[in-house]
């Protein structure tokens, strides 16, 4: 018998010359043949940079990369080789970085953005997030609003407004849904109706006769307390019921809607009403005991509706071109728009002579496409484009190269519909490759699971998957080989949890316990890949998978409880850490220490605790929360405030030579945060730790001020989806939502979450030889329609086809994860009928038996209590205990200085002649001014005045630079008493600096305000100073470099002396940074 599956692998190894399309199961080790292929192209002379790996995710291509570099490593040192082959494979190695692997989004952006012109881009487009591009949308909403968009739009939202009760939240909920469609073409029927009172004439008179007679007979009406809903709604709108709809169909709609099941308690007929279609008798014990209004089933209802929709929908279509089109010119773009452009650019290159698809070939010879089923169908067009020999408009017409194109994939583990994935699309591609492009292969071996596993696997999948159809494809028996080991734990079973009031009671103390259970027993065993001998069951041996993110949680609390660690993928909530609420206010009144708001948060935290009543007392006294407000006397007779205070200011002397991580460090480690908050969630922390170290290494985060907005961010947004990537080798359980778990396997998983709200489908795409088409059947906000439409139905059923298809592709992804064991959640009701609405059921009745019967429980349901721990005796213990405390302090390798921490040049010197003492972050001077922050907001005066090209208002800029650093108004006149001296001539100074600076500004060649330098010395004794700092003002004229640095000292005397070293290390710094010499000046400011 042919061993299909081996031969597969083989040739998908040596035939490196051959376009393979591989259907690969679960567990069928695709990855491992994806880089086998790799390597032996490299083996064949394949020049590496020339090969291009697909992945699904940043992750995967991560992983892909690491593998590929350690194949590469294994086979360069692989003595069996012929030298030629080891020299390639060295070679590649060293090149590695030449071969692109990443996603089908970055590698758009990659051919994009050389070759702008071609795909019509500015050459400085961006890629927009998410969070950006719902910002954008809303700007662009108010721009249509502006008329920027023209009178043809204008007109159409207009009659948009008019059908929609909230037009703007319609508007933003569902213009990127559109704009990430636009690639298809929209299926539905516009309405033209000028008149709407005109055009429903006389269903509308019916109806209001039918409104006028019940508003005539109110003791007819429902007493229940939903009936006084319904009662008090329709008089309140029964005038607007009355009045023309038009301009308000969609108040008209939504009000008809709602009065749907009103009750009347008396026949329609015997109070006149004419219409009594619009009734329905309620029958209760063989009577009628009263009658329900039922307009939701009327004409006139879906009338209203159909002609809500029709404006909406083509609202939303026109809007989302005209918003694109502008977009793409302003280069505000996101990943969907870099790959319709792609395939745009190179389908208007295959309608002409095919050099740029050529020329991109010659760069991207050789395309190896993982997980297939999981993208967006226009990823077969773009690379049916770049590896044809002949290229055509029609990318199905499209023949590849030899060799040129590899592609693996498992339609049943398409379950991202949501995002375009098509399983049609799909086969259809296979169909291509049938035939002529390539050849078909299937992977069907599974090397994760066990042998009883995998039977149960073919007997499970062969019901759920029976054949090829339209919608799913069918499931290939797993071959079956060896056998399992008795000894190690593995199954299949369930497990009973309870369904009250629509939501599940129990299910995470069920799972608590199947993982307590099996990790305290020592006689279950457990053998993973790595493992010689069998050992007891561990954490990490443990995934739970759940059906929605939005229920990690409460697994999370249940866990904390028992002390079980874990690893979440899903949906966190930061501000479940009460450290890290804590922390944040702390950073951010560091890194802003005149904002009072900040400061009042930082008091008001955990960490201080000061109270809202102390800070009242002292406001009523004058003194604000203000970092300089510690100098203040009042302020001692609090000594909470005083000492908060204290400490944020030494805390922001710190931070000014400090990166925003350190910050972060120094502020939870001096503070001894954990000691005032407890540890409750504490991973969090430390993952929020890991994401401002990586935006610090990628340029995203620069000063502490932009870490503490960061932080602060997070916080604010901490719904949205988060990953905690720790370790896969640490001890924890996984916790994951089901559309996550693709990718990941785990000895034992349990498929908790036995619960789902059915949602009927709201839009359709299909993928055709004639083109891409889009059916929208309703629009949705918070459960409720916002337009809805009858007249796609058979496009309707063959989604729910398609829904309930992916539904069974979900149970197989869940399934497979599982190396060892299976363990299911089975729902009942309250009654104990089983619940409906279970993802699991058709798993249930295929389970061994329940869990817990065939494992009884040996410990009690309550946890254990925790020993409570002294922090304060914690910390005082890690002090002592500490390596750095008992070693001696290694000498420093390096040190940072900035200019203005040379030691000033003075007749009579002392130890505090230095302009910024580390001390001292603001002088400790008992003036009516504080010297630092005067000086801080002249600088900022000066550098308005420098750079603007038309001098700004006196008054205004004086009041924006005071708000900006919230100072008190006294600052006011002196700011503008600046103002006016250097707009009217300015200083007279006396080291040979002109005095007016802004003429001599006005003829300069450059002018640069604000300067940031960094460069690094090396000392004498072989270790390193670290110069950095701000250049206040840098102008050239005439061709010689000028330094400028502000100072407003009292006293004008000697300023170039007394910082003669300051200016020769700006000087110093300029030469590093250019190689040209400058002249440095002080420009004193006689305040």
């Amino acid at each position: 018998m042919t061993d299909n599956d081996k031969l597969a692998r083989e040739r998908i190894s040596t035939d490196i010359y051959e376009n393979f399309f591989v259907e690969a199961g679960a567990g069928s080790g695709k990855t491992t043949q994806l880089v086998q292929r790799m390597t032996e192209m490299v083996k064949a002379g394949i020049d590496v940079s020339k090969i291009s790996a697909i992945t699904f995710t940043k992750a995967a291509a991560r992983e892909f990369y690491e593998r590929f570099q350690n194949q590469l490593i294994i086979e360069s040192n692989n003595e069996e080789l012929d030298n030629t082959e080891r020299k390639r494979c060295d070679e590649a190695l060293r090149n590695i970085d030449l071969c692109f692997m990443g996603t089908i989004d970055s590698f758009s952006h990659l051919i994009l953005h050389e070759h702008p012109s071609e795909g019509r881009i500015p050459s400085d487009s961006e890629v927009r997030d998410d969070a950006e591009m719902a910002e954008i949308f809303k700007r662009e909403y108010t721009a249509i609003l502006h008329h920027e968009y023209g009178e043809e739009l204008f007109e159409k939202y207009e009659q948009f407004s008019a059908v929609q009760d909230h037009p703007k939240l319609v508007f933003t909920e569902f213009i990127s849904r559109i704009i990430n469609a636009r690639d298809a073409y929209f299926i539905y029927e516009h309405d033209d109706i000028a008149d709407i009172d005109e055009y429903l004439s006389e269903e509308k008179q019916r109806l209001m006769q039918v409104i006028d007679s019940l508003m005539q007979r109110k003791d007819l009406w429902g007493q229940t307390k939903e009936c006084l809903e319904k009662n008090e709604l329709l008089e309140q709108e029964y005038s607007a019921l009355k009045r023309t709809w038009n301009g308000n169909v969609g108040g008209i709609y939504y009000t008809l809607g709602k009065l749907d099941q009103f009750r009347l308690y008396a026949e329609p007929e015997s109070i006149g009403i004419l219409d009594t279609s619009l009734f329905a008798p309620y029958t209760s014990r063989g009577k009628i005991a009263y009658y329900t209004f039922e307009i939701k089933a009327s004409d006139l209802y879906r009338e209203l509706g159909e002609f809500q929709y029709s404006v909406t929908v083509d609202f939303l279509v026109s809007a989302a071109r005209a918003i694109a089109e502008r977009l793409r010119r302003n280069g505000e773009l996101n990943f969907f728009d870099y790959k319709l452009y792609l395939r745009d650019m190179l389908k208007s290159d295959a309608e002409g002579d095919g050099k740029l698809i050529r020329h991109i070939y010659d760069r991207h010879s050789y395309f190896l496409i993982d997980e297939f089923q999981d993208t967006d169908p226009m990823q077969a067009e773009i690379f049916f484009y770049l590896t044809a020999e002949n290229p055509v408009p029609n990318w199905r017409e499209c023949v590849p190269r030899k060799g040129s194109l590899f592609i693996v994939g498992d339609p049943k583990q398409s379950i991202y519909r949501f995002r375009s994935a098509d399983v049609a699309a799909f086969k259809e591609v296979r169909r291509l490759f049938e035939n002529g492009v390539g050849e078909v292969v299937q992977l069907t071996r599974n090397f994760r699971s066990t042998v009883q596993l995998k039977e149960w696997f073919n007997t499970a999948f062969t019901k759920l998957l029976p054949e090829d159809t339209p919608h799913q494809s069918r499931f290939s028996l797993i071959p079956i080989e060896g056998s399992d080991d008795k000894s190690v734990f593995g199954g299949i079973w369930t497990y009973r949890v309870t369904i009250e009031r629509n939501s599940i009671a129990d299910d995470q103390k069920k799972v608590t316990q199947i993982i307590r259970r099996l990790v305290n027993d020592p006689n279950i065993l457990m053998k993973s890949k790595n493992d010689t001998e069998p050992r007891r069951v561990r954490y990490n041996d443990f995934m739970v998978i759940v059906n929605s993110k939005e229920h990690i949680l409460k697994f999370l609390r249940e866990f904390e409880s028992y002390d079980i660690p874990v690893m979440v993928e899903g949906k966190i909530n930061f501000g479940d850490c009460p450290a890290l609420c804590a922390l944040i206010p702390i950073i951010e009144a560091v890194s802003s220490p005149y904002d009072r708001t900040a400061v009042y948060g930082a008091l008001t935290s955990k960490v201080f605790g000061v109270t809202d009543s102390e800070l009242i007392t002292l406001r009523n006294r004058g003194v604000y929360p203000e970092i300089n407000a510690v100098y203040n006397e009042a302020v001692s007779e609090f000594p909470d405030v005083k000492y908060a205070l204290e400490k944020l200011n030494r805390l922001a002397v710190k931070a000014r030579t400090m990166s925003a991580v350190t910050v972060f460090t120094t502020v939870f480690d001096e503070l001894k945060v954990l000691e005032k908050t407890g540890t409750a969630y504490l991973e969090y922390l430390y993952y929020a730790l890991e994401l401002l170290r990586s935006a610090e290494e990628q340029g995203e985060v620069i000063s502490v001020l932009d870490g503490a907005v960061f932080l602060r961010k997070l916080l604010d947004e901490s719904t949205q989806e988060r990953c905690i990537s720790l370790q896969r080798n640490d001890n924890r359980v996984h916790i994951a939502n089901l559309h996550k778990v693709k990718g990941l396997e785990a000895p034992i998983v349990i498929l908790a979450d036995p619960r789902v709200t059915a949602h009927a489908p709201e839009m359709r795409t299909e993928h055709t030889a004639d083109g891409t088409k889009c059916y929208i059947f309703s629009l949705s906000v918070n459960r409720q329609k916002k337009a809805v439409t009858t007249k796609q139905q058979v496009a309707f059923e063959d989604e729910v086809l398609s829904y309930e298809a992916e539904k069974l592709r979900l149970l197989y992804v869940a399934a497979t994860r599982a190396r060892n064991a299976l363990i299911i959640a089975d729902a009942y009701t309250g009654s104990g009928d089983h619940a409906k609405n279970n993802p699991w059921e058709p798993f249930i009745h295929m389970a061994d038996g329940d869990f817990f019967a065939n494992l009884p429980a040996k410990e009690t349901d309550e946890p254990a209590p925790k020993p409570v721990k002294n922090a304060d005796g914690l910390y005082k213990e890690a002090e002592e205990s500490s390596v750095f405390v008992q070693s001696n302090s290694p000498k420093p390798t390096y040190s940072i200085m900035r200019p203005s921490q040379i030691k000033l040049r003075s007749v009579i010197e002392s130890e505090d002649d230095y302009e910024d003492n580390s001390d001292t972050d603001i002088r400790k001077k008992e003036i009516r001014t504080n010297a630092a922050l005067l000086g801080t907001m002249v600088h900022k005066l000066m550098e308005c005045l420098v750079s603007a090209r038309k001098l700004p208002d006196a008054d205004k800029l004086s009041a924006e630079i005071i708000g900006r650093y919230s100072a008190v108004d006294e600052y006011r006149d002196m700011l503008k008493n600046v103002y006016a001296h250097i707009t009217e001539g300015g200083y007279e100074q006396n080291n040979g600096m002109c005095t007016d600076i802004l003429s001599e500004l006005r003829t300069a060649d450059e002018v640069y305000c604000e300067v940031p330098f960094c460069y690094k010395v090396e000392e004498k004794d072989g270790t390193y100073t670290v110069w950095n700092g701000v250049i206040d003002l840098l102008y050239k004229k005439n061709g010689i470099w000028r330094i400028v640095d502000y100072k407003t000292n009292a006293e004008a005397e000697g300023l170039d002396y007394k910082y003669s070293d300051q200016l020769n290390a700006y000087k110093e710094a300029f030469f590093a940074m250019t190689g040209e010499s400058a002249d440095a000046f002080i420009y004193h400011i006689d305040i």
